[in-house]
Formats: C-alpha cells, sequence, structure tokens
C-alpha cells in the first residue's frame, strides 16, 4: 500500500512540474491571467494529490491529514515562488496567508486529535481552519484561479 501511495504521489509531482513548466513558458495574455494560470496548475496538481490519498470517509485520518498537510505545504512553497503582478499582490499575499493557515490548522488538528485523544477539540480547530480555507479560495477568486476554489472531490 505504501508503494502504491508513493508511487502515486509520485505520478502527480511529475504532471504537476509538466504542466507548471508548460505555464511558465507561455507567453500570450497579461501578467494577471498568466499569474492565475500558473497558481491554477498549482492548485490542481495539489488537489489530484490529495484525491490520491482517498476519499476522506474511506481513509484513515493517518493517512489523510499528514498526507494533506505534506502535499498542502509543498503546493505553498511552489506557490510562493510565483510572483503577481502588482495589482494581485494583495489578494495573492492573503491567499498564500489563509492557504497556510488552513494548512497547519490540520496539522495541529492532527496532532491534538493524537496526542489529546480529544475528539470535540479536533472538530473545532478543524472547523476554524476551513474558514481559513474559504478566505483562501475568496482571494482565489479574486485573482482568478479557478482551480484553487475548488475542494478535492468537487
Amino acid at each position: 500500500m505504501k508503494a502504491t501511495l508513493t508511487g502515486l504521489v509520485a505520478v502527480a509531482a511529475v504532471a504537476i512540474g509538466i504542466g507548471a513548466y508548460l505555464l511558465l513558458r507561455a507567453d500570450g495574455g497579461s501578467a494577471s491571467t498568466r499569474y492565475a494560470g500558473r497558481l491554477d496548475a498549482l492548485c490542481l496538481g495539489a488537489r489530484r494529490q490529495i484525491e490520491a490519498l482517498g476519499q476522506p470517509s474511506s481513509t484513515a485520518v493517518s493517512t489523510l491529514y499528514p498526507g494533506t498537510v505534506r502535499i498542502g505545504r509543498a503546493f505553498l512553497k511552489g506557490a510562493r515562488q510565483l510572483q503577481p503582478p502588482p495589482e494581485q499582490a494583495a489578494a495573492a499575499k492573503t491567499f498564500l496567508q489563509q492557504s497556510a493557515l488552513y494548512y497547519d490548522g490540520l496539522d495541529y488538528a492532527y496532532q491534538f486529535l493524537t496526542v489529546q485523544k480529544n475528539q470535540v477539540a479536533f472538530v473545532q480547530i478543524v472547523n476554524g481552519a476551513v474558514a481559513n480555507l474559504t478566505n483562501a479560495e475568496t482571494a482565489a477568486k479574486t485573482l482568478g484561479a479557478k482551480q484553487c476554489t475548488l475542494r478535492p472531490f468537487e
């Protein structure tokens, strides 16, 4: 199972790399359109990797949460390397900050669940993280990055 999951992640990483490379080579369109396209490619790749972890209803929390956090943080590393045009800098900053808070919240919730064994607090922390995700999606909409407004399995 672990070898299969590792293989899926590797295939997804290659697909992200190819997509990002192709988008980086695109010369047409405005700076805003190019930025949104590059961000979209990263969001799509991260979402596909998260979906490869499995459906939340049938995947162990111990697989889903650490995997999502790992993928999300790798996504953010790539997204931070993109340079938004000046007119989109504030929305891009909001998107990155709120996305980081979402992944940090998931990580914190999982750590709290595994260490404290408190399911009520786990749910409360996850709900707070989802509020950050909603804020990130709003910023992505402003940026024109439609793929970044879609959640896994939508």
